[in-house]
């Protein structure tokens, strides 16, 4: 893949950080509190080319918030640090019972500056069944095993993030549903049936409104070169179609309902 000295330079800063996280030398007490989610388990779990700004994780909320919110602080001045990164700036915009959250700023070899974020969910962690482990590397090249969303959990996830319509989910559910990632009802479920029912009668729209020129917008910048030149509008709506009709069908199917609705 080839992407742009910013991107490389935040893509390092992730893996080194997603490595400390998950190091038992580093954090033995708090690894086990959270897993990762979002594009970064995308690209762990399946090889998922787009890039992202951000590190996703949840928690299961037992971890205290101050604990947390001073180890994370700490975790990326120091990693910022030995990556030789300048101009490092950390803060905490959101630090509640449910959402943490912290942004860094710093400055490229060439003097641009870039920017990561670090959103952590306090609302639990998913069953031990649909959390799974994916070695990442370590600084010195020694793996260490990153605790992660299944790739059910992922798209269940995604689903119950479209009504945001973020052109991001609708890429990753099609790289998952064509994956051959299958979620189960009971899984489904767990996203609550006001939200089932609202993707079972109004996910073709929802899928629909976001437009090529707005996918173009939010994906093709994160994208390695050699792809984005296959994104192309025909491409993007295949993607809406599949995931449009995928995901009402499996919503339909958690709530008892019809397998196929079809599209409007």
């Amino acid at each position: 893949m080839a992407h742009d000295e910013s991107t490389l330079k935040r893509e390092l800063l992730q893996a080194r950080l997603v490595s400390a996280i998950f190091s038992d030398s580093v954090s033995r007490r708090f690894r086990v509190h959270v897993a990762l989610k979002g594009g970064l388990a995308m690209r762990l779990m399946q090889g998922s080319h787009r890039a992202t700004k951000d590190i996703d994780l949840q928690s299961d909320g037992t971890f205290p918030v101050e604990a947390a919110r001073k180890w994370m602080t700490n975790l990326i001045r120091q990693t910022a640090k030995d990556l030789g990164l300048a101009n490092v700036r950390v803060t905490e915009p959101k630090q509640t019972d449910t959402t943490q959250r912290w942004k860094a700023v710093y400055a490229t070899a060439s003097g641009v500056e870039s920017h990561l974020t670090i959103e952590m969910s306090r609302r639990g962690l998913p069953d031990p069944e649909y959390v799974c482990e994916r070695p990442v590397g370590g600084p010195e090249r020694i793996p260490v095993l990153a605790r992660t969303y299944s790739p059910d959990a992922l798209l269940v996830s995604k689903m119950a993030a479209l009504p945001r319509q973020a052109a991001r989910d609708v890429y990753d559910l099609d790289l998952l549903i064509r994956s051959e990632i299958r979620p189960s009802p009971e899984l489904l479920r767990g996203i609550g049936e006001e939200r089932l029912r609202t993707l079972a009668a109004e996910v073709w729209q929802i899928v629909d409104a976001m437009g090529f020129r707005q996918a173009q917008d939010q994906l093709v910048p994160f994208l390695p070169r050699e792809a984005r030149d296959a994104f192309t509008e025909t491409a993007w709506q295949a993607m809406q179609m599949n995931v449009a009709g995928a995901v009402q069908r499996w919503a339909a199917e958690a709530l008892g309902g019809p397998a196929g609705l079809g599209a409007p």
